[in-house]
């Protein structure tokens, strides 16, 4: 028996399950795992290997996830469902009742005709459960003839096969239907809503630890450091989000020449609302918000290249945009959600001093990109993608995730977003 001690241990668990997976360990032919927790960054490091080891013959995959607490994601789930195709099953186990139950086993089981691997710890199938998280898994390999072994491989199989018995009313087969039954319900939600919720109500709890700043009533919030060093995770998934527009080969040739570019930068792209656009009296500013901002703060420099105004409590970036043919002193500012005084701010995050890329809006949908630049003299090219240019426009807009928190006030429009990254 091995165990796994994330950070520390060379092997993390997701190496061990991606080795696993394309027969490092050994040949396998089932595969069945009872995880508590899924989201899109863990499929996604299996993605391929999932798909390796389910299309060859006679391989089973089997998973049974819980839905508790609103953390596994429709996007995990979404991309779980894709991942092992029809030959695979992924069961929903979900508990309701006057006693509180959370289903929350962390077990992963390849079985061979000449050995299996058993592996229980603490790690979720999400990429820090899988690699960057601090986590413990045992990793045990189990002889199918040897008699204490064949006990502990049966009790594991009895106690997953109980897990997804469909007779029992809190168990359910996934599959698209069931998927939007989860939704519809609230048992899950997308990564992007649960980023602008937890974002929102998390300025709201930060706005009443500053009510009374300094007071003994009230300490500030205790400060941690980066600790231990993580290394990302190392496995390259080919599948892109949302948009991958290098898929498109050949045909990029004939694509405007901003497309032909951002197919190898990484960019940013929003579109705008009617108070984004020129108004007299108006400060040049464009609204981004904390909740798009922290889904790639990486993107925006955030926190790390960032001044910090300790008497207003706001966060601000001095920075250079290269649009047109200018180059433009601009600022990154995130707000927060009440003044020292205690009266409400605007809690935002915004990118400002850009009237040259203001001045040039037409109306709302307009997109606003930035790409990071590999030029020292600034830090991002700016550009404009006019909604009227639709052969440009449609390419980059497919994709935009809309986002539920920033609408306008005139015609009812939502703003709309979207990052690609190149590696």
């Amino acid at each position: 028996m091995r165990v796994i001690l994330q950070p520390f241990s060379d092997l993390r668990l997701g190496d061990v399950l991606h080795t696993a997976l394309l027969g490092g360990y050994g040949t396998f032919h089932t595969f069945q795992a009872a995880i508590a927790f899924v989201k899109q960054s863990g499929v996604r490091q299996l993605y391929e290997p999932l798909q390796q080891f389910i299309q060859q013959e006679g391989h089973m995959v089997r998973l049974v996830v819980g839905v508790d607490q609103q953390v596994t994601s429709q996007d995990g789930l979404s991309l779980l469902l894709e991942a092992v195709g029809a030959k695979g099953q992924i069961w929903i186990n979900h508990t309701e009742g006057s006693i509180p139950v959370t289903f929350h086993p962390k077990i992963y089981l390849f079985e061979g005709i000449d050995s299996a691997l058993l592996i229980i710890g603490s790690g979720n199938l999400t990429s820090g459960g899988l690699f960057t998280n601090d986590e413990a898994s045992s990793v045990q390999t189990l002889d199918p003839q040897n008699g204490e072994d064949i006990h502990l491989l049966n009790e594991v199989k009895a106690a997953i096969d109980r897990w997804c018995d469909q007779s029992q009313d809190n168990v359910r087969r996934l599959d698209e239907e069931v998927l939007q039954q989860l939704v519809i319900g609230d048992y899950i939600r997308s990564e992007a809503t649960a980023r602008s919720e937890a974002q929102s109500e998390g300025e709201e709890r930060a706005a009443q630890r500053r009510k009374i700043q300094g007071d003994e009533q009230y300490p500030r919030r205790v400060k941690f450091g980066r600790g231990f060093e993580r290394r990302r995770p190392p496995y390259k998934s080919a599948l892109r989000f949302p948009l991958e527009l290098d898929d498109m080969g050949e045909d990029i040739d004939s694509m405007s020449p901003l497309v032909q570019i951002l197919t190898r930068a990484n960019w940013f792209g929003i579109t705008v609302l009617e108070g984004d656009l020129p108004q007299k009296n108006s400060s040049p500013e464009i609204r981004i918000g904390k909740a798009i901002r922290d889904i790639e703060p990486g993107f925006w420099g955030w926190r790390t290249l960032f001044e910090h105004d300790k008497r207003r409590d706001q966060y601000t970036r001095i920075m250079r945009i290269q649009f047109q043919n200018q180059i433009i002193e601009a600022y990154l500012k995130d707000f927060p959600a009440k003044k020292p005084d205690g009266t409400k701010s605007s809690a935002d995050f915004r990118l400002g001093s850009v009237s040259p890329i203001v001045r040039n809006l037409h109306q709302e949908d307009d997109m606003i990109i930035l790409m990071v630049s590999d030029d020292e003299a600034f830090d991002y090219i700016a550009h404009i993608v006019y909604k009227t240019d639709a052969a440009t426009y449609d390419i980059l807009a497919d994709g935009l995730i809309q986002h539920t928190r920033s609408k306008s006030s005139v015609t009812g429009t939502y703003k709309k977003y979207k990052y690609m990254r190149r590696i």
